[in-house]
């Protein structure tokens, strides 16, 4: 309880914190650049009425704030801004915008007098172009951001010199998915960072100076998970790089091992051509931070010589907190926890000298975001002494895995993906969800997806900042060919209603609320069919087995739900109650109704695909074969019930006659199965599944297996073949039905 008495302490903190924004809007990730004592900090400024956004800005000058100003001249949809300012006290600003359908780069400058150049389009490539960062030097500014080219994510740059763009260069050219590059100049030098997927996260340096690129160096490079590196330059020239550290093995296989269930913070310097790391300062943050650790560091080497690291570190389940500490030899001071400042995984902290001061600008937003600045002072010049930094050798990165062949059947290729999973916007699953970014770069990396739909939870989205973030960011990633992010939301109630993902093939939809609350009538699944009919939308049941979260399959509609969640990584199969289980750990009640193959026998036409749910990572998969990789062919094909559910990228291929998995057929004699199955380790068992029975089966104990089985048994009217592999290693597949009509039958 708070006390009933002032604090003045308290208080005191409270008059140094300054809200930049007014908390009207959703205002988030705040940019900052300084020169000569003068900070400027650009944000992304989101209305809930408009549902679209604005760039702005605001300086600082002599303690003072100046209003806020708008940069873009009308409202669009707006990521994460860059600013910088140059030699002449201009002050240039970059962001992402999406226009017809694409992400580009744009920017302009305010001049000294205050007058604003036209918005200039400064990217312009078919593929969206993300995560923009400005850096200064004198007449010189350098622009570099991610962009997704060709069959990955690249590091691309342009330098404006006396105010003219030149060319874009590229800054990597390796075929590693690189990520959220960070500028910073250094007397005439510019020095970019950036991190990379070479089989896990590294951090990689590259410079420019005297007019070219040298070579890139690995700042970090271990078997761990090392990503979302920050920059900055102190007085001395040095520019001191932090990073997140991570666990091995990063998103793989797991039930519940989430995203972010763990950090720490990595630090190094580079000077004088050469890096550097600061092992005691290293050491004593990591007792410091302890368990789950500090996140999205941030060093700070002022003009009194003091090393400082802003970090975030959780607070509670779902929420981080902004600390800040100071190097005093030997150690580590204890961290000062800035007040309002508990906010999401990617709301990230940025810092700038501000003459005698130091200001700490920082987004918070539990509930709803403001940005706030913090104001240190700062010692007499060369008062700290920074911790002793150690020359470490040059590094040469890691090659990057080759990509995996694309496999065909039929005219189709086949896609893998996951509609099934969550980010720190629903609070029930937290922090170690991870965020919007960490499962775009799961989805692309750790488990090599063409696909994902985020499918947060109904009742954390009437914040509309929450819904508007996931489909900004499903647009944002989206490159036809390469990875196609699709709008998705979950719907949870209990039963008879049960759970179910909604995927819409655009962007304008509405979700269809579901509260979860015991007796809360809600909007039961017909209500929803009735919403989701003609819309380009499916509603996909999951663990309809499960407690009393069970879906009864009286509800149902043929035109919206086309598939079902056999397999789910967090809670294992509903095929039936003691069906093979690959984790060993099938959560489900043993009497239920609602199991897969008792929804089939009641005639329902349900293809098959497996996803993750909260924490389970890389170990359930959609498969689908497609027309393209792209949002409207991976639809189509869903629609089709084209799919089927994987926990390891085993390959199945299955028909009868012209009918391949997902399809109803005709025959005039006996039904004829052809199968093909690849695994990925040797495969034990394969059953042929008829009526929910297996009516053929075998063991081919070697890693491929063709078939042809004939059906000599007299079937019904109508009946349905699936076929289900079990691995060696556990890892398991199940194709989706293919329903066979008798000719003649009614």
């Amino acid at each position: 309880m708070p006390s009933p008495r002032p604090d003045p302490v308290r208080e005191a903190e409270l008059k140094q914190t300054v809200p930049l924004t007014t908390g009207v809007r959703e205002d988030d990730h705040p940019a900052v650049a300084a020169r000569n004592g003068v900070v400027w900090v650009a944000w992304v400024s989101y209305s809930e009425l408009e549902h679209t956004c604005h760039i702005l800005v605001r300086s600082y000058e002599n303690g003072r704030w100046s209003e806020p100003a708008q940069v873009t001249e009308t409202a669009g949809d707006y990521h994460k801004p860059a600013i910088a300012i140059d030699g002449q006290n201009g002050v240039w600003v970059a962001w992402p915008a999406q226009a017809s359908g694409n992400w580009d780069v744009y920017g302009r400058r305010r001049s000294p007098s205050g007058a604003w150049s036209k918005i200039e389009r400064l990217t312009t490539d078919t593929g969206p172009d993300l995560l923009p960062s400005l850096a200064a030097s004198r007449d010189r500014v350098l622009l570099v951001w991610q962009g997704l080219r060709g069959q990955g994510s690249d590091i691309l740059s342009r330098m404006a010199t006396g105010g003219q763009w030149g060319p874009e260069v590229p800054v990597t050219d390796s075929p590693a998915n690189d990520w959220e590059p960070v500028a910073v100049a250094s007397g005439e030098a510019f020095h970019v960072a950036w991190d990379s997927f070479r089989g896990d996260y590294d951090v990689m340096l590259r410079s420019w100076r005297g007019g070219s690129w040298t070579d890139e160096i690995a700042v970090a490079q271990s078997g761990s998970l090392e990503n979302h590196a920050s920059l900055s330059a102190d007085a001395q020239g040095r520019v001191w790089i932090a990073w997140e550290a991570g666990p091995e093995k990063w998103a793989a296989d797991s039930a519940n091992g989430g995203l972010r269930r763990q950090r720490n913070v990595g630090l190094a310097c580079w000077t004088n051509g050469k890096l550097h790391r600061l092992p005691a300062a290293e050491v004593a943050l990591a007792k410091l931070g302890g368990e789950p650790g500090f996140q999205a560091p941030v060093a700070f080497a002022g003009r009194d010589g003091v090393l400082r690291l802003l970090v975030r570190q959780p607070a509670g389940r779902n929420w981080l907190r902004v600390g800040m500490l100071e190097w005093r030899e030997p150690s580590w001071s204890d961290p000062h926890w800035l007040p309002h400042s508990e906010g999401r995984i990617d709301q990230r902290i940025v810092a700038a000298d501000a003459g005698p001061t130091m200001l700490a600008i920082y987004p918070a937003g539990s509930r709803h975001n403001i940005i706030y600045a913090r104001a240190w002072d700062l010692g007499p010049a060369g008062s700290g002494k920074p911790p002793v930094i150690e020359p470490v050798p040059p590094a040469r990165a890691k090659s990057a895995e080759p990509a995996r062949p694309r496999h065909s059947f039929k005219g189709y290729t086949l896609v893998w993906g996951d509609l099934h999973r969550h980010t720190d916007i629903s609070e029930d699953g937290g922090i170690v969800d991870g965020s919007l970014l960490d499962c775009m770069r799961y989805a692309l990396d750790a488990a090599g997806l063409d696909f994902i739909g985020v499918t947060d939870h109904t009742r954390y989205l009437p914040r509309r900042y929450n819904l508007f973030r996931i489909q900004q960011i499903s647009d944002l990633l989206y490159r036809p060919g390469l990875f196609a992010p699709l709008h998705a939301y979950e719907r949870s109630q209990y039963s008879p209603w049960g759970h179910r993902n909604v995927v819409s093939l655009n962007r304008d939809y509405v979700p269809v609320p579901a509260s979860y609350d015991a007796g809360d009538a809600g909007v039961s699944p017909w209500g929803l069919f009735e919403a989701l009919r003609g819309k380009q939308a499916m509603s996909i049941p999951h663990t309809s087995a499960w407690q009393n979260k069970q879906v009864s399959w009286d509800y149902y509609d043929p035109q919206v739900e086309r598939l079902v969640e056999i397999y789910q990584g967090l809670r294992s199969t509903y095929e039936y109650a003691g069906a093979p289980d690959p984790a060993g750990r099938a959560v489900y009640e043993k009497d239920s109704k609602n199991f897969v193959q008792d929804a089939l026998a009641r005639g329902l036409r349900l293809g098959f695909i497996a996803s993750s749910d909260h924490r389970s990572t890389h170990m359930s998969f959609a498969a689908v074969y497609a027309k393209n990789t792209d949002r409207a062919s991976i639809f189509e094909a869903l629609g089709a019930r084209r799919t089927y559910a994987a926990t390891d990228k085993i390959l199945v291929d299955f028909e009868i006659g012209d009918a391949i998995m997902g399809q109803e057929t005709t025959v005039a004699s006996r039904p004829v199965l052809n199968v093909t199955i690849e695994g990925t380790a040797n495969l034990e068992r394969i059953d042929v599944i008829r009526g929910g029975a297996s009516v053929y089966a075998l063991e081919p104990r070697s890693r491929k297996a063709s078939f042809t089985f004939r059906d000599e048994a007299p079937i019904g009217p109508e009946s349905y073949y699936y076929v289900r592999v079990i691995q060696s290693d556990k890892n398991m597949a199940w194709s989706s039905p293919i329903w066979v009509k008798r000719a003649g039958a009614r």
